[in-house]
């Protein structure tokens, strides 16, 4: 089964039209998180929680991505996944400050990625990110 670790995340506050950068470092000792046939694919699997104080229903919190090409037999490695704004905002009414501006949303990720054969690593948390509203 793969392991990984988070190497860096991009920042912790991301806006309207932006994203958060994580790059995650892997070790598989059957070399199969990527595959070159067509046929076999690895996933990489993000699960959004929001931990502001005043809970809000939110939207969809969990997302799944192809991990894009990567050299076959590879025992290690670095993948860097994109998240997009639209995938990190959680409440689906944020609550209105009173300055006007929406409450922004505070969130955590949970990472884990499964190879070719379906074995799924173990799962890494990333500090709070801070998503403007």
């Amino acid at each position: 089964r793969p392991t990984i670790s988070i190497a860096s995340i991009d920042g912790n506050l991301v806006g309207p039209g932006g994203a958060i950068k994580v790059k995650l470092d892997f070790l598989d000792k059957d070399g199969d998180v990527y595959s070159a046939d067509s046929s076999k694919t690895s996933y990489l699997y993000m699960e959004r929680e929001r931990i502001n104080r005043r809970t809000k229903p939110e939207t969809a919190n969990s997302f799944e991505y192809t991990i894009p090409k990567y050299p076959p037999g590879s025992t290690k490695g670095q993948i860097e996944a994109t998240f997009a704004y639209e995938d990190l905002t959680a409440a689906l009414n944020p609550n209105d400050l009173e300055d006007g501006k929406k409450e922004s949303d505070s969130v955590i990720l949970h990472i884990s990625i499964q190879d070719v054969a379906g074995n799924i690593s173990d799962t890494v948390t990333t500090k709070t990110i801070v998503v403007l509203r």
